[in-house]
C-alpha cells in the first residue's frame, strides 16, 4: 500500500505539472491529454486503494462501476493522445473504437453491476482481510464483446505505433510499445472483471513509466522552447545592429510620406 500511495503522489504531481504546462502554452494540446490521462490514472489508483479497504457491498458495487467507467474514458483519451502525438490517422479504426467505447459506457451506466460484472456478493470463504478477499464476482454477458474489443483496440494501437516507427521516430515508438501495449492488456483484464493483482501491478507499473516519459518529453519541450526564445532574441539583436549600423539609409514610411522607422544614416543626412 505504501507503493500505491507513492504512485498516487507521482500521478497527482504529473497531472498538476501537465495542467501548468498546458496553461503556459508548452505543447498545450499534448499536455491537456497528459493531464486527462494522469487524472484518469489517479482515479483508477484511488479506486483500487479504496477497494482494498472496503467491506460494504453497495460501496464495492459503486466502486466497480466507477472503475469501469474510468477505464473506458482512459481508453478513449489514449486514442486521442496517440493520434495527436504520432500524427498517424486511422479514421475508421478511431471512430469504431470511440463508438464501441460509448456503447460500453452506456451499458456500464444502466447495468446494476456495471459492464464488466453480472453479480457481486460476499465471498463464502473469504477471510475479510481486504476487499478483494471479501467479495466474489461473476463476469457479465458482455465479457466476450469486451475481450473482442480489447483485441481490436490492441491491434489499433500497434498499427499506430508501427506507422510511427516507420516515420523515423524509433525511440519514441519503442517507449510507446513499452507503456501502452502492457497497459492496454492489463486494462482489458480489469475491464473484463478479473481482479488479478498481477494485472493491477502491471498497469500501475506501466503508468509510472508513462509518467517518467511525460516528464522527459515535457523537459525536452521546455528546453527546446527556451532555446528557440534565446535564438529569437539573438536574431533580433543581430538584425537591429545591422539596421542601425548600415552605411546607407533604411527606413519605413507610411503611404502619405510619414517616417515610421529609420536607421541613423538618413536622419544624419537630413540634418545635413
Amino acid at each position: 500500500m505504501i507503493i500505491l500511495q507513492m504512485a498516487v503522489g507521482a500521478f497527482v504531481f504529473s497531472a498538476i505539472l501537465s495542467f501548468f504546462l498546458a496553461y503556459k502554452n508548452y505543447e498545450r494540446e499534448l499536455n491537456v491529454y497528459f493531464f486527462l490521462i494522469s487524472l484518469s490514472i489517479v482515479i483508477n489508483t484511488c479506486v483500487l486503494y479504496v477497494e482494498y479497504y472496503t467491506h460494504d457491498l453497495q460501496a464495492w458495487i459503486l466502486l466497480e462501476k466507477i472503475e469501469s467507467a474510468n477505464l473506458l474514458c482512459f481508453t478513449a483519451t489514449v486514442s486521442f493522445f496517440l493520434q495527436l502525438l504520432t500524427r498517424v490517422r486511422f479514421k475508421k479504426w478511431f471512430y469504431a473504437s470511440l463508438g464501441l467505447l460509448s456503447v460500453f459506457f452506456i451499458i456500464n451506466l444502466v447495468s446494476p453491476y456495471g459492464v464488466a460484472l453480472s453479480f457481486i456478493g460476499k465471498h463464502p470463504n473469504g477471510d475479510g482481510s481486504n476487499g478483494f478477499e471479501t467479495f466474489v464476482t461473476r463476469s457479465s454477458v458482455w465479457f466476450i464483446p469486451l475481450v473482442l474489443f480489447s483485441i481490436f483496440y490492441l491491434v489499433y494501437i500497434v498499427k499506430i505505433i508501427i506507422r510511427y516507427y516507420r516515420r523515423g521516430k524509433k525511440e519514441n515508438a519503442i517507449l510507446l510499445v513499452m507503456v501502452f501495449v502492457p497497459a492496454v492488456i492489463a486494462t482489458s483484464v480489469m475491464l473484463a472483471g478479473y481482479h488479478l493483482l498481477v494485472s493491477k501491478f502491471l498497469s500501475e507499473s506501466c503508468f509510472l513509466l508513462f509518467i517518467l516519459i511525460v516528464f522527459k518529453w515535457n523537459f525536452e519541450s521546455i528546453i527546446k522552447s527556451g532555446q528557440i526564445k534565446a535564438d529569437l532574441v539573438a536574431s533580433e539583436k543581430r538584425y537591429r545592429q545591422l539596421f542601425e549600423n548600415a552605411p546607407i539609409g533604411i527606413y519605413h514610411a507610411s503611404p502619405d510620406g510619414k517616417f515610421l522607422m529609420a536607421n541613423p544614416c538618413p536622419c544624419q543626412n537630413a540634418r545635413l
